[in-house]
């Protein structure tokens, strides 16, 4: 952070001598901010100027790991790796703007380390804010003091959000990946209706039994096909949003009051996940379109994952693995 400020507080006499002494070329060390090769990047470590940092090392091809803690989302990956190959320099920043534009970097940027395999970063370079048609980004490289407007060819807004630095913005929002044949028992509680709640065994065998948790009754006319098919969706389901930060107070009290549902997955293994659900309250006085009183929303809950997190699911998601006792039997 201090070779920053250093860097930005020689930035008027740079100006003063670029302006000056600018013949129409930009030596390319100025304006080198794009990574050719992605697939050679080992790590991205992004850090702001209010002490946030996040460590982003690729494990394998395919997974990459934020502050050696959890596995990324692909997509987030996929979105900052695009960005730092397709971004190009857009125009210099004129003579107007100029020191504007240090000292808003200056209150206000990301730091972006590339590393490629190595101790040092093969490039360094900071992200300030938007310009004010919000179509370009400024952008300046460590040991320069030329910033630049950066953006991406055929793409119309700002750069900034996407080098944020917020764990959990990072982390990977799967909840389920199980593979049929890994599967060996489920069981769906509804603590509303507990005449609902079924238990699902011997899966991985592809000869499943189903039975109601309150009676014990097993299905006789189960529809094989249903189950197995149900049982496959668990390879892809994911929560919305991590909500750790919701004060503790609130988060307790929607733990006590407001379950819904609890989904347990046992493995071949005898390995279990229980993730359970809750209804998330709506504000007082809410009302639906029509006027009427709503207590809850009707598209999002909240839910308590096998590690702790407290994290926001939508409802056209679980409704997947969460269907009634009847839907096992033939018709």
């Amino acid at each position: 952070k201090l070779a920053l400020v250093v860097i930005l507080a020689l930035s008027a006499v740079a100006a003063y001598l670029y302006f000056s002494n600018h013949t129409g070329t930009i030596k390319k060390e100025l304006k080198d901010f794009s990574v050719k090769d992605t697939a050679q990047v080992t790590g991205i470590f992004l850090a702001d100027n209010f002490g946030n940092k996040v460590k982003l090392d690729r494990k394998s091809e395919s997974v990459w790991m934020v502050n050696d803690k959890y596995e990324t989302r692909k997509d987030a990956i996929k979105l900052i790796l695009g960005t730092i190959h397709t971004m190009e320099v857009k125009s210099p920043v004129s003579k107007a703007s100029f020191e504007n534009v240090i000292t808003q970097i200056s209150a206000k940027h990301t730091k972006v380390e590339i590393y490629m395999g190595k101790n040092k970063p093969v490039k360094t370079f900071y992200v300030g804010g938007s310009t004010k048609d919000q179509f370009g980004t400024y952008m300046m490289l460590e040991n320069s003091s030329v910033p630049f407007v950066m953006h991406i060819p055929g793409f119309f807004g700002y750069l900034s959000t996407r080098f944020f630095t917020e764990e959990e913005n990072w982390r990977s929002t799967a909840l389920f990946r199980y593979n049929l044949e890994n599967i060996e028992k489920i069981a769906v509680n509804y603590m509303e209706f507990p005449q609902e709640s079924f238990e699902i065994e011997k899966i991985s065998s592809k000869k499943p039994v189903v039975k109601s948790i309150l009676t014990g009754k097993t299905i006789e006319n189960l529809d094989t096909l249903a189950v197995l098919y149900y049982a496959s969706k668990f390879q892809n389901i994911n929560v919305e949003f991590y909500g750790n930060d919701l004060e503790a107070v609130r988060r307790d009290s929607i733990i006590t009051h407001c379950k819904r549902f609890s989904v347990e997955i046992t493995d071949i293994h005898g390995n279990k996940d229980l993730f359970t659900a809750f209804r998330k309250p709506m504000p007082e006085g809410s009302e639906d379109e029509e006027g009427n009183p709503q207590p809850f929303d009707k598209d999002r809950m909240y839910g308590l994952t096998k590690n702790g997190d407290f994290v926001l699911i939508q409802f056209f998601v679980f409704d997947e693995i969460t269907p009634r006792f009847a839907f096992f039997e033939q018709e």
